[in-house]
């Protein structure tokens, strides 16, 4: 049976022998998300319906840590039930607590991945992001969160919610731990049909080589999407600008005001797409293939939490013949003019859509991860924060539509992250640009 006897209910899952299940020498600890098949331990996805269920296989990440010989597994973490939420408090092993801000939540959905960061329970955690699911739980507990682009790490042996935008993400305290998890894992993998073929890391390879290091590294700074921003988060954003940026010796930036209309668009789109997606992929836990079973399939279905079954019936709406086309085809439509808009704005070609990139462009966009500082804990569960739960995503939402690498930096201020945002494939460009301003 899965172990709670973690200081901030962050794990659902205790490995009981670490030095066995990954490496005889261990370097670096590790904790995986509970919807990342392991062998040794259950795959809940903290749900009542997968509840007594271990997975015969193991997800190709977890497969590609174990032949790196670098990695100790400490556990499985806790999470909002199949990776819905934004809170971490949606999972029947309870909720998991932020180690900085006891009393707000950890963000979600990857809450128990960034808690066992940010307390120092592991030094390096596997997450998945759909919306924000690592890059907002890293903000909230004041850790590195990286969503590298769609396609570049394997989601084989990943608990499907809407694969589209599942993408399986990195926590971390050190920004070398990142960079060499990111090694390790950036690998083509014929068993995911989404794996990003070598033809297109090859030519991000020749991409990456022409740049000139003497240039200055345009910053474009999105208005719109900052305009609502909390005072307290705005005056630390301005703070990381002047002291990481402005003033920082080791780079020559330049910083541009951008204003993309399109990006208001963002969180209508994912909250069409992701449901509609979660529709699909949950219609196989019918108690036969996956899942517990009860007398009858909708006794099964209750095993389902609140918020899955509200994501569930809005997804079932978006695709119901009176809402197919004016809601989820439009929203698909748009989803591609989001691509198209991004690639406009990037110095760097677009492997997947033969952009020729902008060479009078931006190199990276950076913006705060959330808008506002993490709900307290009380409010949430009366209920009070029901519509900022669902916008809480406002600000990582169109890097998980476009595909994009994302990189949350913890800012000076607990529970406030910065956001960096790059062109699709510009994976190290980030993490070596976080490596100058972290």
């Amino acid at each position: 049976m899965p172990l709670n006897n973690n200081a901030y209910n962050a794990f659902i899952s205790l490995a009981k022998n670490t030095d066995n299940l990954i490496s005889k020498t261990p370097l670096i600890t590790v904790a995986i998300k509970d919807n990342i098949a392991t062998k040794q331990l259950p795959t809940t996805c903290a749900s009542k319906i997968l509840s007594n269920y271990t997975s015969p296989f193991e997800a190709t990440v977890v497969r590609q840590l174990i032949d790196a010989k670098r990695y100790s597994l400490v556990g499985t973490t806790n999470m909002d039930e199949f990776a819905m939420g934004s809170t971490g408090l949606h999972s029947i092993y309870g909720p998991t607590i932020n180690p900085l801000l006891e009393d707000r939540v950890p963000g979600g959905s990857s809450s128990g991945s960034a808690a066992s960061v940010s307390s120092t329970e592991a030094m390096l955690s596997l997450g998945t992001d759909t919306g924000g699911s690592v890059r907002l739980p890293a903000a909230y507990t004041s850790t590195l969160g990286f969503k590298p682009s769609y396609g570049r790490l394997s989601r084989h042996g990943v608990v499907a919610f809407a694969q589209s935008l599942d993408t399986v993400g990195l926590f971390a305290t050190d920004i070398n731990i990142l960079k060499q998890a990111f090694m390790d894992l950036d690998k083509y993998d014929p068993k995911d049909p989404t794996s990003m073929a070598d033809i297109y890391r090859e030519k991000l390879n020749k991409s990456n080589k022409k740049r000139d290091p003497n240039q200055p590294i345009k910053i474009g700074i999105p208005v719109n999407l900052c305009s609502g921003l909390s005072s307290t988060v705005k005056d630390a954003f301005i703070n990381w600008i002047n002291t990481n940026l402005l003033s920082n010796t080791k780079i020559k930036v330049e910083i541009y005001p951008l204003y993309m209309e399109i990006l208001n668009m963002c969180l209508p789109v994912y909250y069409t797409l992701a449901p509609s997606e979660a529709v699909s992929n949950l219609a196989r836990f019918d108690g036969i293939r996956f899942g517990s079973r009860k007398s009858t399939l909708e006794a099964t279905r209750s095993l389902f939490g609140d918020e899955v079954k509200d994501r569930l019936i809005l997804g079932n709406y978006n695709l119901c013949q009176d809402s197919f086309h004016d809601t989820y085809m439009k929203a698909l439509k748009l989803r591609v003019q989001i691509i198209d808009e991004f690639d406009s704005i990037f110095t760097m070609q677009n492997v997947y859509t033969d952009s020729k990139g902008n060479s009078d462009g931006l190199d990276y966009i950076i913006s705060p991860t959330n808008s506002d500082l993490p709900s307290k804990v009380a409010d949430t569960k009366k209920g009070n924060n029901n519509v900022k739960e669902y916008i809480a995503d406002i600000l990582t939402v169109p890097a998980s539509l476009a595909g994009l690498p994302a990189l949350n930096i913890p800012s000076a201020n607990k529970g406030i992250g910065i956001h960096l945002l790059g062109q699709f494939g510009d994976d190290h460009g980030i993490l070596n640009f976080a490596n100058s301003v972290y």
